[in-house]
């Protein structure tokens, strides 16, 4: 979907839409189903041939940090120096 939570829950729950709740409860979601993390085919190689070259990478998502910290702890994948989240943006998709 690519939306972020505070977005979605503007509009159907507007007393949570806060960032405090929202990162707490994704923060939840790589802790209570980690084990079931399933790591895309290829990504692990792809990013230590970066990592060799000296060639930078980042991620942006519309998770918030501790879901995305979460998942890439939880599966071993190293924290890129640039990550981009969903509350580091005032406003999430479809906005450019």
């Amino acid at each position: 979907h690519g939306r972020r939570s505070i977005d979605v829950l503007k509009i159907i729950a507007p007393e949570k839409a806060n960032w405090d709740y929202i990162k707490h409860m994704e923060g939840l979601l790589p802790k209570n189903y980690g084990d079931d993390a399933v790591e895309i085919p290829g990504a692990r190689s792809l990013l230590s041939s970066l990592t060799a070259a000296s060639h930078p990478w980042a991620i942006v998502t519309s998770g918030t940090s501790p879901l995305v910290t979460g998942w890439l702890n939880v599966l071993q994948l190293p924290i890129p120096e640039h990550l981009v989240v969903a509350e580091d943006v005032p406003n999430g998709k479809p906005d450019p």
